[in-house]
């Protein structure tokens, strides 16, 4: 089995596995800041509600966590966060409860919605899923960490300069707080967890190829903790580190 960082600042300077060494061009980042940022354009109206859901999944508005009371809200939003173009409700009933023939399951489906909408209403917060007839979908003004995640990584595959592609690598490995819904079991969770961390595996690698050799010994040993039995990373280590 896998184990993730969990470690709520990625910033090398703040990480235990950091040694307390800032590369060149690093962002001081944490999650605290993210909400301090957030929260001061929220007051302006710029953003109306964000999801983060690498790491412990948050839903928070105006700066404060939401509370969600159902298990299966959280996962209605994470499952629509990983996919932004929608999901009807029988893929949202065979994902959330797989062991349950989804025409058994559909009531239980409106009914977390519906609650999770009152959750929202509660805290003074807008809706956060758009339903049109049998479709859901995550509204395009929620800031999701996860979208911000992927277009960085986007910008990077397609960057033609080395500081587009070092400012986007940087952007995918900062805003990775942990994996996908941390502490979460779902079933459906697990590929999609590989695929984010192949992607900042990728992200510390690129980093670690165009940084000194000390460096890329400390972007390497964070990308291992994302990704401990990663063989490129276990196989390059010894030999950085001799460096």
């Amino acid at each position: 089995m896998r184990s993730d960082a969990t470690c709520r600042d990625r910033s090398p300077a703040s990480c235990p596995h950091g040694r307390g060494r800032t590369p060149r061009g690093w962002p001081n980042h944490d999650r605290r800041q993210s909400r301090e940022r957030w929260r001061s354009q929220a007051s302006v109206g710029a953003i109306s509600s964000q999801l983060l859901t690498l790491g412990p999944p948050v839903l928070q508005h105006a700066g404060a966590d939401i509370t969600i009371r159902r298990s299966a809200a959280w996962q209605i939003l994470l499952y629509l966060a990983v996919h932004p173009a929608g999901a009807t409700s029988h893929q949202l009933a065979a994902a959330i409860w797989p062991a349950e023939r989804p025409h058994t399951t559909i009531s239980r489906l409106y009914t977390t919605v519906s609650e999770l909408r009152r959750d929202l209403n509660h805290a003074g917060a807008q809706a956060a899923i758009d339903h049109d007839g049998d479709h859901y979908q995550l509204r395009e003004t929620l800031d999701v960490d996860l979208w911000r995640l992927k277009r960085a990584a986007a910008t990077t595959r397609h960057a033609v300069t080395d500081r587009a592609r070092h400012d986007g690598c940087t952007t995918v490995i900062t805003l990775y707080q942990g994996e996908l819904a941390a502490g979460r079991q779902w079933p459906w969770l697990e590929p999609h967890r590989e695929r984010i961390r192949r992607t900042v595996i990728d992200a510390y690698i690129a980093l670690a190829d165009n940084a000194d050799p000390p460096t890329a010994a400390l972007l390497l040993e964070q990308a291992s903790e994302v990704d401990p039995i990663n063989d490129y990373l276990l196989a390059r280590l010894p030999d950085l580190r001799r460096s």
